[in-house]
């Protein structure tokens, strides 16, 4: 993908729907406020898919309740489940 210009580089970011309004939207926010030289593109879409469309290189991070293992596949902890016992 073509950077646009005025930006140093393009973030392609995935979510699952139902993660977009909880965690993305604010996110989105605030990365746009303090690095806005870097250009977002943001999809949002059903896990399995966002797990292929990072392998092809088509969304640099995906956001999902529980990622496919994959020997490639980087994961990390954004958050945990409050517990409220």
């Amino acid at each position: 993908m073509a950077v646009p210009e005025g930006h140093r580089a393009v973030l392609t970011i995935g979510s699952e729907v139902s993660l977009w309004e909880p965690l993305l939207v604010d996110w989105v926010r605030r990365m746009r406020h303090s690095h806005p030289d870097i250009a977002l593109r943001v999809h949002v879409d059903v896990p399995h898919d966002l797990i292929a469309h990072v392998a092809a290189g088509l969304v640099d991070i995906a956001v999902v309740y529980a990622p496919q293992h994959r020997p490639w596949l980087e994961i990390n902890l954004l958050k945990r489940k409050s517990s409220y016992w």
